[in-house]
């Protein structure tokens, strides 16, 4: 018998399906604040085999296909065929195979297709609006989500930006980084975006079109390398700073944080 579970992620739905119930359990565990009841855009079936062996080892980068309104994912754990119009998605694996990187790895994918982003950032929300953190590893997001826990934390290290109605959001994710989980799952629209820097005192500076779409293409998260995929994301990033202010931020860690960002947008 086949056990299902649905989640919701920046509005994309999600249904998984296996025979193997573990991975069902995982979600509902996992990602309790995001289970859903929406219908799917994404129909998900996982097929388990002990002896399965993908065509790729773990230490080769991961192969995507995005062609002709199908997309092909391959990694050294699982093999993935997929239809963009009908939702239909197959995922054969063997039982080492991880629920948290499968997600996160088609996620990266489908949402580009949207005319999204997943992005290296932390994001905070205020009322009826949003502000986004964004850089490497070690940069400062997860530091920035703790100083400014007093607000609503839609996530310390993995956002999701989606055009809505011509307007960017910024939402939550369960890919979480030393915060661990989030309390909610919910977005806001994004006021501004800052490129962080640690620093010993508060600055910021405009970033010029040009510079914004350098900062977004290095901390764009994006399984593998397809050309179909990689024009969705220039367009997305080229509408996306045209339509919200990005700065630099150099920052310390300090309470006067929000006061500061505040009075910037």
């Amino acid at each position: 018998m086949s056990s299902k579970v649905k989640f919701e992620i920046a509005d994309i739905t999600f249904q998984f399906s296996s025979s193997y119930a573990k991975p069902i359990l995982w979600v509902k565990e996992h990602y309790a604040i995001y289970l859903s009841q929406s219908v799917p855009d994404l129909d998900i079936h996982l097929e388990f085999k002990k002896r399965y062996k993908s065509g790729r080892t773990s230490s080769v980068p991961l192969e995507v296909i995005s062609e002709n309104g199908k997309f092909f994912l391959r990694s050294g754990h699982f093999d993935l065929t997929g239809s963009y119009s009908s939702g239909k998605v197959k995922v054969v694996s063997n039982h080492n195979m991880g629920v948290a990187d499968l997600t996160r790895t088609l996620f990266s994918v489908v949402i580009v297709k949207k005319g999204g982003l997943l992005l290296h950032a932390s994001a905070v929300a205020d009322g009826n609006s949003s502000y986004v953190f964004c850089g490497p590893s070690e940069s400062g997001k997860t530091t920035i989500a703790k100083l400014l826990q007093g607000k609503d934390v839609l996530t310390d290290e993995t956002t999701a930006i989606i055009n809505k109605d011509n307007r960017y959001y910024a939402y939550s994710t369960p890919f979480f980084g030393e915060l661990g989980s989030v309390s909610k799952n919910r977005g806001a629209p994004v006021k501004a975006i800052f490129f962080i820097h640690k620093g010993d005192y508060f600055s910021h500076k405009r970033v010029c079109r040009v510079d914004a779409m350098r900062h977004f293409l290095y901390n764009i998260i994006l399984s593998g390398r397809n050309l179909d995929l990689t024009n969705k994301v220039l367009d997305s990033v080229s509408n996306l700073v045209e339509r919200v202010p990005c700065y630099d931020l150099y920052f310390k860690a300090d309470a006067e944080l929000w006061r500061y960002i505040n009075g910037i947008a």
